[in-house]
């Protein structure tokens, strides 16, 4: 049980000194791990002899796993529970984590925003396993300060909780938050938390309508004035 947070946006009115925060997403944005997911959940289905197809799963972009169990259910059904094909995907996704790798130009922008003197945290929806493999691959390079997976929040982005909480641990106001997604849906969670919104999609065509801005290379943004500002 969790206790109820206020709105991001009457919290972030109380106090507005700057950008003190980086809040990453994690699959897709921090780590480049999209592509093995839907890998995993595609052999889920294969082994109970059902051929899930590849293209719809790109609208799964940003969402839970009870949204990706409704869709396979719904697509290629597996005489599965969702706690069965959870554990099962899982499986398949750790046997290939060897091939997990930070997202371009990642590296390089933990590093800058580190030396800004930036916190950095994350908020993710997937559930707290699948968050620790994801970061592994990082762990050479940062600790962040703050992680939230969806085990963490009673509700999910799209709503704002995810990124109300990561500020919360970060000790800072979620209006001094810039936060980096590659998902409409993780976008507008973040964005009604009341953060500034850089929307970084891997995925062409999406449509973000809850973004401060969109970018195709983080490097097109001038950090340093952004944080001045």
């Amino acid at each position: 049980n969790h206790p109820p947070r206020r709105s991001g946006h009457r919290l972030g009115m109380m106090r507005r000194n700057g950008f003190r925060a980086i809040v990453w997403d994690i699959d897709g944005t921090l780590v480049d791990s999209e592509p093995l997911h839907k890998e995993a959940m595609i052999r889920v289905s294969a082994a109970h002899g059902q051929a899930l197809p590849r293209a719809p799963l790109v609208t799964l972009l940003g969402k839970t796993t009870l949204d990706s169990y409704a869709m396979v259910q719904q697509l290629a059904p597996v005489p599965l529970s969702y706690e069965e094909w959870i554990e099962a995907t899982e499986v398949h996704f750790l046997s290939m984590n060897d091939r997990l790798r930070p997202r371009d130009q990642v590296i390089e922008h933990l590093a800058l925003f580190a030396r800004l003197g930036l916190k950095q945290g994350a908020a993710s929806n997937a559930p707290r396993g699948a968050v620790e493999t994801n970061l592994r691959c990082l762990s050479s390079h940062i600790t962040l300060h703050a992680v939230v997976a969806r085990d963490d929040v009673v509700q999910p982005k799209p709503h704002p909780e995810p990124y109300l909480l990561a500020a919360e641990r970060l000790g800072v106001f979620p209006t001094e938050c810039i936060a980096i997604e590659d998902s409409p849906v993780g976008a507008r969670s973040a964005y009604e938390a009341g953060m500034h919104v850089i929307a970084w999609p891997q995925s062409p065509g999406l449509q973000f309508t809850h973004a401060t801005r969109i970018v195709s290379r983080l490097a097109e943004i001038d950090w340093h004035a952004l944080i001045a500002s």
